[in-house]
C-alpha cells in the first residue's frame, strides 16, 4: 500500500483572522479583532441600530430647552430633559455592549450605573414626590421608569452575551495534545 500523507490546512486562503493553531485570533482583551465577529452580523444597518436612543437624546435636549425658555413650567419639565438624555446614554452604552460594538469593561459599567443612579436620585430625593406624580406624572415618574427599564433590558442582554462568550469551548489542538 502507498503511504498517504494528510495535510491539515490551518489557514483559509485570504483570511488573516486565524492563527497557526486553527483558532481565530483575538485582541488583548479576548474580544474578536476588528471586522471579525463570533456571531452573524446584525441585519440592521449601523445608522439604524441606535435610532431610538438618538431620538431620545434629541427629545431630551428639546424638552430641556423648551422648559427653560418657558419659565412658567414647573421644575418637572426642566428635570425630564436631562433624565431622558442620561437614560439614553446609559441605554446606548449597554446596547453597544450587548451587540459587541464596545468592550464590556468595568469602567463602562460603572459609568452606566452612575447615570442610572442619577436618574433614580432625581425621582426619589424630591420633596414633593407624591403631589408631583399626581400633577405631572409623565416627567416625574413615567420618563424615569422608562429609562431604567430600557437600561435594565439592554444590560441583561449584554450580561447574557458576555456570559455566552466566556463559556466558549476552546478549539481542539491539531497536534494531539
Amino acid at each position: 500500500m502507498a503511504d498517504v500523507q494528510i495535510t491539515c490546512i490551518d489557514k483559509i486562503p485570504g483570511d488573516d483572522s486565524y492563527n497557526g493553531d486553527g483558532r481565530r485570533s483575538r485582541g488583548s482583551n479576548g474580544a474578536p479583532l476588528a471586522n471579525q465577529s463570533d456571531e452573524s452580523p446584525s441585519p440592521t444597518p449601523p445608522w439604524y441600530r441606535h435610532l431610538g436612543s438618538t431620538i431620545a437624546i434629541v427629545l431630551g435636549v428639546l424638552y430641556f430647552v423648551g422648559s427653560v425658555k418657558l419659565s412658567g413650567l414647573p421644575i418637572d419639565g426642566v428635570m425630564a430633559g436631562p433624565v431622558m438624555v442620561l437614560g439614553a446614554f446609559a441605554y446606548r452604552s449597554a446596547k453597544r455592549r450587548a451587540l459587541g460594538e464596545a468592550p464590556s469593561s468595568t469602567g463602562r459599567q460603572i459609568v452606566e450605573t452612575v447615570l442610572i443612579l442619577l436618574i433614580v436620585a432625581s425621582v426619589v430625593f424630591r420633596n414633593d414626590f407624591r403631589p408631583a406624580i399626581v400633577i405631572h406624572p409623565v416627567p416625574t415618574l413615567l420618563i424615569p421608569v422608562w429609562c431604567v427599564v430600557a437600561y435594565v433590558i439592554a444590560a441583561v442582554r449584554a450580561w447574557k452575551r458576555a456570559k455566552r462568550t466566556d463559556k466558549r469551548p476552546e478549539a481542539p489542538s491539531l497536534d494531539g495534545s
